[in-house]
């Protein structure tokens, strides 16, 4: 009996070292330790010590497995995030160049809408002019009255109008002469001109003859003085005599509506001056008081009714309106004039007021026009 049961216990250590080994890499030392414990059964130390180091064995055997799976999954681990980070500095980098796109979208959007109002406000003020339809031909209109002083340059644009039309004649006939101020007004302003930091021109005459006055009172213009200007083309003529800077010279845009926002924008910090003659600033005068303006009205050249005119029959196919003064003297000058066929063109929105506010026809405005000068109107309308 004492033979048998040796035996008995080693054929199952064997088949249990068996299965030990196909599944834990140290399965000789178990097996060593179960043939020991077979030759001594009775040793039940030996048999607690076999379970105790077959036990550490395991988790040895455990730990080294766990270890490289550990590595290995580390490994597989840092580069899925380096994957996913990829994918994530991908994903920002398409989402800035989508947000670059947007945004150039949106700014070529704002710049389209932006034009389109523009444009808008440019055809919304040539429909609130309602132009008269002119009546005569081209090749009917015959004299011409240009309501300026004669140009002195012999390259006067006007010259090549004459040249392509020999049989139309033109007259330089101003409706108001201006001379300037004698020696004694001139010195009543010497020390007591006011201080003011924008200038407002709303006429070339006002331009000259505010300079010359400046210049005989031996006044000294500060660099810092801004310039207001009543059109373009008035902006431009005071280049004549200053250093023209975008920042320092504004002009109103489309007529007096314009001007007067633009003076109301610099009213609380700015002082003002107005160059007028001696009747006064006119309406533009009118607006400054009424709007309680900080503003000065600067009496710098004198005007009268130009007797050449007053004495000569106006008969004419085509007459110019340079500013609102024009049509108001020449209404006066002639308070039973008729108009008939006769073309009258208008300088600006401005003078297109006056005229119709005297109910008279209006058939051309230069400053609507593409070109926004008084030759080229000319042209246009003799099909030059």
């Amino acid at each position: 009996m004492s033979k048998t049961k040796p035996k008995i216990t080693k054929s199952t250590s064997v088949k249990k070292t068996k299965e030990v080994s196909k599944t834990k890499p140290q399965a000789k030392t178990t097996k060593t330790l179960t043939e020991k414990i077979a030759k001594n059964p009775k040793s039940t130390s030996s048999k607690a010590s076999a379970k105790t180091s077959s036990k550490a064995s395991a988790k040895n055997t455990s730990k080294a497995i766990v270890k490289p799976l550990a590595k290995s999954t580390a490994k597989k681990t840092s580069k899925s995030k380096l994957i996913t980070s990829k994918s994530a500095i991908s994903k920002v980098s398409a989402t800035s160049k989508d947000i670059d796109k947007s945004e150039k979208l949106l700014n070529k959007s704002l710049q389209i809408d932006k034009d389109n109002k523009t444009s808008e406000i440019k055809t919304a003020s040539k429909k609130s002019l309602k132009l008269d339809s002119i009546e005569l031909k081209p090749i009917e209109i015959s004299k011409i009255l240009l309501t300026i002083p004669e140009p002195t340059s012999e390259n006067s644009p006007y010259a090549d109008i004459i040249k392509k039309r020999p049989n139309v004649g033109i007259d330089f006939k101003p409706i108001m002469t201006v001379s300037p101020l004698e020696v004694q007004e001139v010195k009543a302003y010497r020390g007591k001109l006011p201080k003011f930091t924008i200038v407002i021109f709303n006429s070339r005459n006002a331009i000259d003859y505010f300079f010359r006055v400046i210049e005989e009172m031996r006044y000294s213009m500060s660099s810092e003085t801004k310039y207001i200007c009543a059109s373009e083309q008035i902006a431009l003529y005071l280049s004549k005599y200053i250093t023209y800077r975008k920042r320092k010279v504004q002009y109103a845009q489309s007529g007096g509506m314009d001007l007067k926002q633009l003076l109301i924008k610099y009213k609380e910090e700015e002082s003002f001056i107005l160059p007028c003659s001696q009747n006064g600033g006119g309406e533009l005068g009118d607006f400054l008081k009424s709007n309680m303006f900080t503003y000065y009205e600067f009496v710098a050249y004198n005007v009268s009714f130009n007797q050449f005119l007053l004495k000569t029959k106006i008969k004419y196919d085509i007459i110019t309106f340079f500013n609102v003064d024009s049509v108001r003297n020449f209404q006066k000058m002639f308070p039973k004039y008729q108009q008939g066929k006769t073309i009258f063109i208008g300088f600006d929105e401005n003078v297109y007021n006056a005229l119709k506010s005297l109910n008279f026809k209006v058939h051309a405005v230069v400053s609507i026009n593409e070109n926004k000068s008084m030759v080229m109107m000319i042209k246009k309308i003799l099909a030059i």
